[in-house]
This record gives structure tokens, sequence and C-alpha cells, in this order.
């Protein structure tokens, strides 16, 4: 493989999983809008929710980067 052909697999993958990220993320804050917009107490997610999740994604693509050195 060329590294064009690695640099345009590590594009796609890291556009997949951001874009999985970013619509879980709009997805749960969706489902708790209707709730606050009410006055109800709600479930939200807090900023550590958030902070977690992209630790996890993180943490992801740490490990993608490990098995990419691994397999070169």
């Amino acid at each position: 493989m060329t590294i064009k052909e690695n640099y345009t697999k590590a594009v796609v993958i890291g556009g997949l999983i951001g874009a999985i990220l970013g619509a879980g993320v709009a997805y749960a804050l969706m489902q708790t809008a209707p709730e606050r917009k009410h006055g109800k107490d709600a479930n939200y997610f807090k900023a550590q929710d958030l902070l977690d999740l992209t630790q996890t994604a993180a943490n992801l693509i740490n490990k993608l980067d490990t098995i990419r050195k691994k397999t070169y």
C-alpha cells in the first residue's frame, strides 16, 4: 500500500468514527429536549457523560493506531 492509500483509509475511518459519535450524541440530546422544554426533571446528559464518550472515542482511535503500527 502506498502512503496515499493509507492516508485515505485513515481519513475515511476517522470520518466514520466522528459521524457515529456525532449522530449518537445528537440523538441522545434530542431525546431529552422535550422533557426539558416542559419543565420536567429531566435525565439529560451531564458534561462528564460527554467527556466520557469523547474519551472512549479517543481510546478507540488509539487502539486502531496501535493495531496499524503492529501490522506495518
